[in-house]
């Protein structure tokens, strides 16, 4: 799901990811990162600029921060690693028990999107999952 604002809004050239780029189920799936600081929405200053570059007014926006960036690039690290084995035909890679809490969070966020086997295959194989902190935002 943190592809979505981290590609398009690189693409754009402003970091922002419009309205028109996304759906409204997964613009609500990135506005629930927000309470986690993963994303920031464009307040209406940032939306009456990005209507200068874009054209048509924008309804809503949102880009990645710093640390929604983190996220991403550690899972994206943790895939250009593994290696597959021809022979069981499955792709493996060895994780330190921190890998294994980033992967978790990986697939939770993928989970976010209405996609849970991965996850709960994952939590089921290796007893690791990640579960959002007491109290937060995220449904």
């Amino acid at each position: 799901m943190l592809e979505a604002p981290g590609e398009r809004g690189r693409a754009a050239g402003r970091g922002w990811t419009l309205d028109t780029e996304l759906l409204p189920p997964r613009q609500q799936q990135v506005n629930a990162l927000e309470s986690q600081c993963q994303v920031e929405l464009a307040d209406r200053e940032d939306r009456a600029e990005q209507r200068f570059w874009e054209g048509p007014p924008v309804r809503w926006a949102a880009r990645l921060t710093p640390y929604g960036h983190d996220p991403r690039l550690r899972l994206a690290e943790q895939v250009r690693a593994a290696s597959c084995d021809h022979g069981i035909k499955r792709w493996q890679r060895y994780l330190t028990q921190e890998q294994m809490e980033s992967a978790a969070y990986g697939l939770w966020l993928h989970r976010m999107t209405g996609a849970a086997a991965e996850a709960n295959r994952f939590a089921r194989e290796y007893g690791v999952a990640h579960s959002p902190a007491p109290g937060s935002d995220v449904r």
